[in-house]
C-alpha cells in the first residue's frame, strides 16, 4: 500500500521476458500485491530456436497467472512496428508504476548470435533507447497527472540463461534521468535464491541437474528483494537519480553459500526450503510408485503457490513429497481398482460416465489369460443402479452398495465407479483415465489399452485385437544384415535391397495413432481444435507460439540451415485409442508433462478436454529441445517409431533399464488425406 500498488495499479516491466528476475517480479506483485494490470515490453533478442522456447514458456507462466497481462514486442527500445519515433502507446497506457530492467543474456547466446564486443554494444543501444523512450515521454508531459514512479532493476543472473551483469544499464540510466530531469531509484539485487527463482527451468532439460547456488557470489532471499523493490517504489523526498542499497545483513555471503554446496545440514529454515525448491525442480513428479502423497515440508506456503508447478490429482503417479495432491474423485476407488487387477498383466479400460448408460456390450471372440476389462462409470448410472440392485438381492442384503464398487462384473468387464459423477469432476479428474492411469491399476499391470468413450464402437474389441494392439508396443531388436529393405531410385523402374545395421529392441513408452496422414502436412492447433471445445486461450497461445519460435526474421542464417524443424512440430494424435506402457518411468514423466500441461489451463478444459491439444505440444516442446527425435528410418516398415533421445549426447537414442531403446509408436494412417 504504501508504494501504491493494488488492483488499479499499472504497472510497466521492460524486457520482462528474457530477464528472469523481471519475470520472477511481475509475478509476485499479481500474487502478493493484487495487481491485475501489467504490460510487459521485449525484443525477443536473439532470434535463435531453443531461445525463443525459453521466451514463450515465460510468456506462458505470465499470462496464465496475471490477470490482464499484456506482452507488447518491440523492435527499438520501446518503439514498436507501428511507432515512428515516439512510443505512442506509453502515453495511452499511462502507467502508475515503471520497472526498467536490465537485459542479460546466456553466454551461449552471446557466443551463437553476435560477437560479445558487439553484444555489449547492442546492450548500450538498448538502454539508451528505453531511457529515451520513457524519460523523453514522461518529460513531455510534466504539467500532466500522468507521473509514474521509476524504478531501475540491476540485478546479476538469477536463473542459468541468465548472463553476466552489466554497467551500461547504470551509466545511461544516470545520464538520462539527469538529462530528463526525471526521478529514478535504481536497486541492485545479487543473485537471488529461494522459491521461484528458477522460473525458467520448465524449458530446461528435464534430465540435467543444477545447483541452487553459485559458488563464489553472495545470494538474496526472493522475499527480500521483493520486499526492497517495494521499497523503492514508494515516493521519495530525494530527486535525481537515487542508488537504493541494499543491507548487508540481508545478503547470505559466499562463504555460506559454499557450505551449502558441500552439503552441510545446519541450514536456516529460508535455505533448507531454496535446498528443498532446489530438490522439487530436479524431480518435480516425484519418484513414482514410492512417492508418498502427502507433503513432508511446508514448500507451498501462500506466497510460494505462484511458484510451484500444477497440483497434480492425488489420484496420478505425478505427486511430489514437496507440493501437496490435488483430492481427485478416484481417491476412494483406487485401493478397488488396484486389488481387482492384481491377476492382470494388461487391462483394457473404457470411461462412461452418463447416468443414461444401461448396458456395455460384450466383447467378441474368447477371453486372454492376463487381459482384463475394467470400466469406469457413474454410481448414479441406469447400468450401476440395476445391477447393484440385482447383487444386493442374490445376497440377501448381506452386502452393502457402498462395497460392491469393484464386485459387479458386467458382460466381461469390472464396473468400477468414483465418489463424484461427472458433473463434480475436477479437470484433473476427466483427464485422468486417458492421460494417466497408472495408480488405478496394479503394480503388476504393464500395459492398459485406453480406448474411446462411446462403448457401442470400441467395447466390443476382442481379445486377439487388443493383445494384438498390445503386442506393437513392443518391438523385437535383430542382427546385423538380419533385415533388409527395398530402395527404389527416384524417376526409374530401378531398385535395390538395402540391409539394415543390428538394433536393439524398441519399447515404446506409449502408443496412439497418428491424427493425419503424411499428405496433409503440417497442422495448426486452431485446425487441430476445430469443431471441439477447447480453451481458446490455450489454442490462442500455441498459435502464437508456432510463429514466434519459428519466425526466422533477425535470425543468423546457420541458424535457420540447421533447424530440423520449419515449423513448430506439434505431434497431433487421434483420440480413439491409446496404450500406455505403465513399467517405464520415461513414460510415467512424459504421462505427468502431459497432464500437468493440459491441468496448467485452468477450468476452461472441463468442458472440452481435448487432451490431444496439450500432447501435441509437449511431444513437439520434446523434438525443438532434441530429447525426442523424428521418425526413425525404414527398419521397422517406417511406422511411426520416435525415440527419446539421450539429453546429454546428441543423437543417441535413450536405453531403458533392460537395455533396450524408448521410442514413442505412432501408427500413421494409411490411404487417408484427413
Amino acid at each position: 500500500q504504501a508504494a501504491g500498488l493494488g488492483r488499479s495499479s499499472k504497472v510497466l516491466v521492460t524486457d520482462v521476458i528474457r530477464q528472469s528476475t523481471a519475470s520472477l517480479i511481475s509475478l509476485l506483485l499479481a500474487k502478493r500485491c493484487g495487481v491485475r494490470n501489467i504490460v510487459g515490453t521485449d525484443e525477443l533478442f536473439p532470434n535463435l530456436r531453443i531461445s525463443r522456447l525459453r521466451y514463450m514458456q515465460v510468456y506462458k507462466e505470465l499470462s496464465q497467472h496475471i490477470a490482464h497481462f499484456r506482452l507488447l514486442v518491440t523492435e527499438n527500445g520501446l518503439l514498436r512496428a507501428a511507432d515512428k519515433k515516439h512510443p505512442s502507446w506509453l502515453v495511452d497506457l499511462e502507467p502508475t508504476h515503471v520497472i526498467v530492467s536490465d537485459h542479460l543474456m546466456d553466454d551461449q547466446d552471446v557466443n551463437t548470435a553476435t560477437a560479445k564486443q558487439n553484444y555489449q554494444l547492442y546492450l548500450e543501444a538498448h538502454f539508451l533507447r528505453i531511457w529515451k523512450d520513457l524519460l523523453g515521454t514522461l518529460a513531455k508531459r510534466q504539467n500532466d497527472k500522468f507521473s509514474p514512479q521509476i524504478v531501475h532493476l540491476a540485478t546479476s543472473a538469477s536463473s542459468s540463461y541468465d548472463g553476466p551483469h552489466t554497467l551500461a544499464g547504470k551509466n545511461i540510466g544516470h545520464i538520462s534521468a539527469a538529462r530528463y530531469k526525471q526521478n529514478v531509484t535504481r536497486v541492485t539485487f545479487p543473485r537471488l535464491y529461494g522459491p521461484g527463482t528458477t522460473l525458467l527451468t520448465k524449458v530446461d532439460n528435464p534430465r540435467h541437474r543444477f545447483d541452487a547456488f553459485t559458488k563464489d557470489a553472495p545470494h538474496l532471499h526472493v522475499d527480500d528483494g521483493f520486499a526492497a523493490l517495494l521499497l523503492a517504489l514508494r515516493r521519495s523526498s530525494k530527486t535525481g537519480y537515487i542508488d537504493f542499497k541494499l543491507p548487508q545483513s540481508l545478503l547470505l555471503p559466499a562463504t555460506d553459500v559454499e557450505k551449502i554446496r558441500q552439503g552441510t545440514t545446519n541450514l536456516s529454515p529460508r535455505v533448507r526450503r531454496a535446498v528443498e525448491w532446489n530438490d522439487y525442480l530436479q524431480a518435480p513428479f516425484g519418484q513414482g510408485k514410492s512417492e508418498i502423497l502427502r507433503p513432508s515440508s511446508d514448500l507451498t506456503s501462500p506466497n510460494d503457490l505462484f511458484a510451484t508447478r500444477t497440483r497434480m490429482p492425488c489420484a496420478s503417479q505425478c505427486t511430489s513429497k514437496y507440493v501437496p495432491c490435488e483430492p481427485s474423485a478416484f481417491d476412494e476407488v483406487v485401493g478397488t481398482s488396484q486389488n481387482v487387477t492384481t491377476e492382470c498383466k494388461f487391462v483394457v479400460y473404457a470411461g462412461n460416465f452418463s447416468e443414461q448408460l444401461e448396458s456395455i456390450p460384450q466383447a467378441v471372440g474368447p477371453a486372454y489369460r492376463g487381459l482384463c476389462r475394467v470400466a469406469f462409470v457413474s454410481k448414479s448410472s441406469a447400468l450401476v443402479q440395476r445391477l447393484a440392485h440385482e447383487k444386493w438381492q442374490q445376497q440377501n442384503g448381506d452386502v452393502p452398495y457402498a462395497e460392491m464398487n469393484g464386485r459387479i462384473n458386467h458382460n466381461g468387464w469390472i464396473l468400477l465407479w468414483p465418489s463424484l459423477s461427472l458433473k463434480g469432476f475436477s479437470v484433473g479428474d476427466a483427464s485422468l483415465l486417458r492421460v494417466d492411469p497408472s495408480r488405478l491399476f496394479s503394480p503388476a499391470v504393464r500395459k492398459a489399452l485406453f480406448l474411446g468413450s462411446t462403448f457401442d464402437a470400441y467395447s466390443r474389441i476382442s481379445g486377439r485385437q487388443a493383445m494384438a494392439l498390445l503386442a506393437k508396443v513392443d518391438a523385437p531388436g535383430y542382427r546385423q544384415g538380419e533385415r533388409a529393405y527395398r530402395q527404389h531410385r527416384s524417376g526409374t523402374h530401378l531398385s535395390r535391397w538395402v540391409h539394415l545395421d543390428a538394433a536393439k529392441p524398441r519399447h515404446a513408452a506409449f502408443m496412439a495413432g497418428s491424427a493425419f496422414s503424411e499428405a496433409v502436412g503440417a497442422v495448426n492447433p486452431s485446425t487441430f481444435a476445430r469443431g471441439a471445445h477447447h480453451s481458446k486461450k490455450q489454442v490462442h497461445f500455441y498459435q502464437q507460439l508456432a510463429h514466434w519460435v519459428h519466425m526466422n526474421q533477425g535470425r543468423p542464417q546457420f541458424e535457420i540451415d540447421r533447424t530440423v524443424f520449419k515449423t513448430f512440430p506439434f505431434e497431433w494424435i487421434a483420440p480413439f485409442f491409446l496404450v500406455h506402457n505403465l513399467e517405464m518411468e520415461e513414460a510415467r514423466i512424459l504421462r505427468c508433462e502431459w497432464l500437468e500441461e493440459h491441468l496448467s489451463w485452468g477450468i476452461e478444459q472441463v468442458s472440452g478436454q481435448l487432451e490431444e491439444l496439450s500432447l501435441g505440444f509437449v511431444l513437439g516442446q520434446r523434438k525443438t529441445l532434441n530429447i525426442l527425435g523424428s521418425d526413425m528410418d525404414n527398419s521397422f516398415h517406417n511406422d511411426g517409431w520416435t525415440p527419446f533421445l539421450h539429453p546429454e549426447r546428441q543423437g543417441e537414442v535413450l536405453a531403458d533399464e533392460s537395455g533396450g531403446e524408448v521410442f514413442i509408436h505412432l501408427l500413421k494412417r494409411k490411404g487417408s488425406t484427413t
